[in-house]
């Protein structure tokens, strides 16, 4: 009877080959996606702007199909949603059909019972001895670090010692943790909190705490320079723009001048030269490269209360209740009293943070299991005769054959040495 259409499909997810094949799909989808901005032109106001722009440039068909295709936002489109839903589902069928497996191997007992395995192994030994052999393989598997099962019969004695056995699960630990990637992912795209707030020193980043459940004060804002080095644009006797092309070790410059004509100046003293100074180009400062750091100290108000107080620059936000305040800019054009300027701060919020690290976490560790920790295996049988006992060992390492027999050698010369002691011991 052939299978069920249930079972196929779940056989399908389950695969490996479906994976790999749905992740080098997702790979093209997602270079697409990378690279839409530079063949279609983006508009600021989702879908309603985007139709408005797209038909006026591209007329239709073309409009329509980048709508129906969510190109305004193709990392939230319907079609990529579905392709990570899908390896999603895929990971999840992976999982739970790998789980029992995975918990039999780390777990169970792994007796080898079938006779022509001892005689056909690679890694192999023969031991003899009393009644207590059993007991003497077992104290030095023990004693190297293998956790050791026995199943007693009346002429046959099994033994499966276990090294390392938890990093069977390395591989279930890395899908798991993509599923946690793939949720925390989706959460952040679906549901992020990014805003931009700013405002001057003793202003309120919000209008209220109903915004936050919390609001925060921005007490102070101020700008550091880098110390005067070449290549920097500099203000010359607070009148002249010129660069610096040249430090000498005496603590002058040589500069080149731009104004009122263009020359060099060769050990001009530090004392002459700024390179913080008040001139634009455009939209920006010609002194903006000079910039170090721009640094706000914010105090975080809760129910009236200052709770705490934090500077924050870049690459250092603020965090509280799940919300991160990056320095992400600032405004010279409004200044307060004492010439403070504005601070522009990022304000996030991804509810699938959490969800990513803990992924990230599992991936890390799973592989870590996988590449690095060899799962060993002493399987042994122990057959009763008339006077003694006679003992047959394998050796199974999940990899790495050649390298593991170093080591089972100690191990049977720990065996038949503890018996030589045994021995001396009773005579």
């Amino acid at each position: 009877m052939g299978k069920s259409w249930l079972d196929r499909a779940w056989s399908t997810l389950a695969s490996m080959r479906f994976a790999i094949w749905l992740l080098v799909v997702l790979a093209a989808a997602s270079l697409v996606n990378l690279f839409a901005n530079e063949f279609i032109m983006q508009a600021n106001g989702g879908p309603e702007a985007a139709a408005q722009l797209w038909r006026r440039i591209y007329g239709e068909p073309r409009a329509s199909i980048l709508l129906l295709l969510q190109m305004y936002a193709p990392y939230r489109s319907w079609w990529y949603t579905a392709m990570l839903g899908l390896l999603l589902l895929s990971l999840l069928t992976c999982v739970i059909d790998r789980t029992p497996k995975v918990w039999r191997d780390t777990f169970g007992a792994r007796f080898l019972r079938d006779p022509r395995s001892y005689l056909e192994a690679g890694i192999r030994a023969e031991l003899t001895g009393a009644a207590d052999l059993a007991e003497r393989i077992t104290r030095v598997l023990r004693r190297s670090g293998y956790r050791v099962r026995c199943e007693e019969g009346e002429e046959i004695t099994l033994l499966d010692g276990e090294k390392y056995a938890f990093s069977r699960g390395g591989s279930w630990l890395v899908h798991v943790g993509f599923i946690f990637l793939i949720l925390g992912g989706a959460m952040i795209a679906r549901g992020s909190y990014n805003i931009r707030a700013g405002g001057l020193p003793g202003d309120m980043l919000a209008p209220s705490e109903a915004q936050w459940g919390f609001n925060v004060r921005i007490d102070d804002f101020r700008i550091e320079y880098y110390p005067l080095g070449e290549g920097q644009l500099v203000l010359v006797d607070n009148q002249f723009i010129g660069r610096i092309v040249k430090s000498r070790p005496n603590g002058t410059f040589d500069l080149e001048m731009f104004q009122p004509t263009r020359r060099m100046l060769r050990a001009v003293a530090a004392d002459r030269i700024r390179n913080h100074f008040e001139s634009t180009m455009g939209n920006g400062r010609l002194d903006q490269p000079n910039i170090s750091d721009y640094i706000a100290t914010l105090t975080i108000v809760e129910n009236g209360r200052d709770i705490r107080t934090e500077r924050v620059e870049v690459n250092h936000p603020l965090r509280y209740k799940g919300y991160r305040f990056y320095q992400s800019s600032f405004d010279d054009r409004h200044v307060d009293e004492q010439g403070r300027w504005t601070t522009i701060l990022n304000v996030r919020k991804d509810q699938g943070s959490p969800f990513v690290w803990f992924g990230l976490a599992l991936v890390t560790f799973g592989l870590v299991l996988g590449m690095y920790i060899v799962p060993k295996q002493v399987a042994v049988r122990i057959e009763a005769g008339s006077d003694d006992r006679r003992a047959m060992l394998v050796g199974r390492p999940a990899r790495n054959p050649s390298l593991y027999q170093d080591e089972f050698n100690r191990l049977v010369e720990a065996m038949r040495a503890d018996a030589n002691a045994r021995a001396e011991e009773k005579s």
